[in-house]
């Protein structure tokens, strides 16, 4: 069964292009996101209710980590990738309230793990509460977070300069985190290894 949504394109920051879209959740994934290597915020409509649509891409070189590990690290993301979209709506709040946050798909693309998370948008408000929750979206937290990610990743490409994944998840946080140098940097990395192999 297929639902009512809304295909967003970007223009050009800020500037939006909606056009009626019936897809299921695995149409979106590829039609927003897989095919830009990104994480990503976009606005849709679905069911009625207006929604925010999140991805996350993690690529991890370790067969042995635990689906509990890659889920925490693209949570992360998407934790990282929506602040960072609410702050500038609500002009550099620092905590949100959050609730109804739901997977709408978790799975494994080209050698990357991905995550598509939805949230209603009226479940969303910035929040003066001191008290953290687990439905308290706390930019103090999510970014000590996100930096010892980096750091935890650049290590591991420290001491194994020619592991390609490690490279690939570095290119995604930097290009998370806005550090567009370090990212080319890091994709420059992956494309040398990947030709060389």
């Amino acid at each position: 069964m297929t639902k009512q949504l809304v295909k967003v394109t970007v223009l050009s920051i800020g500037i939006l292009l909606v056009q009626p879209l019936y897809a299921n959740a695995e149409a979106i994934k590829a039609e927003y996101f897989l095919n830009d290597n990104k994480n990503a915020v976009a606005e849709l409509v679905r069911d009625g209710k207006s929604c925010y649509l999140i991805q996350a891409i993690f690529s991890d070189g370790n067969l042995n980590s635990t689906v509990e590990y890659r889920r925490s690290k693209l949570n992360l993301l998407t934790r990282f990738t929506l602040l960072k979209h609410l702050q500038r709506k609500y002009k550099g709040a620092s905590k949100f309230q959050l609730s109804g946050m739901q997977i709408l798909e978790l799975g494994k693309n080209e050698g990357a793990y991905y995550q598509v998370s939805q949230i209603p948008i009226a479940n969303i408000t910035p929040s003066l509460s001191k008290a953290n929750t687990s439905n308290t979206l706390d930019a103090n937290v999510v970014e000590s977070s996100i930096v010892k990610e980096i750091s935890e990743s650049e290590l591991k490409v420290k001491t194994n300069p020619s592991a390609i994944d490690a490279w690939k998840n570095l290119f995604n946080l930097y290009f998370t985190t806005g550090d567009l140098d370090k990212a080319n940097s890091a994709m420059d990395r992956v494309m040398s290894l990947k030709f060389a192999q």
